[in-house]
Formats: C-alpha cells, sequence, structure tokens
C-alpha cells in the first residue's frame, strides 16, 4: 500500500527511513572495493567490523522482517537455522540481537539523537507514532553501531 504522508515531519521521517540504509553502504563500499574476493571467501571465524556490518544488512534486516512486518513470536524467530559453518561469534551476535529486537522500544530521546546526527531536529515524530519501516531504520541503526564496538 503506498501511503501519502503531506505532514510536517516528513523529511525527518524519510531521513529516519533511509538514514540506515545509507549510512551501511556508505561503511560498507570501502571495505568491498578494498577486497573485492571478500564476499566470496568464507565467513571469517573471529569478530570482523566489516563482517558485522554485512550481517547487519543481512540477518539484521531478516530479524526485523520477522520482528515487526510478520508478527512472529520470539521463540518463533530464535527456531531459525543457522546455517553449517556458520561461526560461533555470528551465531551468538545474531541471537543477541533478536532478544534485542523483541526486548528494545524505541523512544523519543534516540529519535531526537538521530535526528541530530542527521543534522534536522524540526518536526520529530513522536515514537509512539512512529511506522513499523521507521522502527526497523532505527533499530538497524541501533545494531550497526554495535559492530563498532564489538570487540569479540
Amino acid at each position: 500500500m503506498v501511503r501519502f504522508d503531506f505532514a510536517p515531519g516528513l523529511p525527518v521521517r524519510r531521513a529516519l527511513l533511509w538514514g540506515p540504509f545509507i549510512l551501511c553502504c556508505a561503511l560498507l563500499a570501502p571495505a568491498a572495493a578494498a577486497d573485492p574476493a571478500r564476499r566470496q571467501a568464507e565467513s571469517p571465524q573471529s569478530f570482523d567490523r566489516i563482517a558485522c556490518y554485512d550481517l547487519v544488512q543481512r540477518e539484521g534486516r531478516m530479524i526485523a522482517w520477522a520482528r515487526w512486518e510478520q508478527g512472529y513470536s520470539l521463540e518463533k524467530t530464535r527456531a531459525g537455522q543457522v546455517a553449517d559453518g556458520t561461526p560461533a561469534w555470528m551465531a551468538a551476535i545474531v541471537q543477541t540481537w533478536i532478544n534485542d529486537a523483541y526486548s528494545w522500544q524505541v523512544t523519543d530521546e534516540q529519535i531526537r539523537q538521530w535526528a541530530q546526527e542527521l543534522g534536522n531536529t524540526d518536526h520529530l515524530p513522536a515514537a509512539n507514532r512512529l511506522s513499523r519501516h521507521e522502527t526497523i531504520a532505527i533499530w538497524m541503526r541501533r545494531i550497526a553501531r554495535q559492530c563498532a564496538g564489538q570487540h569479540t
């Protein structure tokens, strides 16, 4: 369904929706250019920040799809199969993200912080009025930030 929204907060909402996608693309583009064969190689056995960002895009998006778009229960999402040969660090971080997706609630403060980072704090939507896609965008930004601070 197409939603036409001419509300005053539309530019901020669009930034909230597209911001994480653009950020992740910008972060991954230099890494991909530096090692084009990386995507065909095996997953790193120990934590790798670039692999973590890739994991956000693949698995984080699937978690968000299950949680907010399909309305799957925590148990159903946790029951997803891990591919053979998946490094332990990847399986662990995905389980952490699943738990986070089902316990986390977006706050007005998080919206304000993100809007400040994006450079526009005019007409911010309230946390309880976000669309599911705006919620997903904020959550994916949240888990992507964990890649930068991860040291496993």
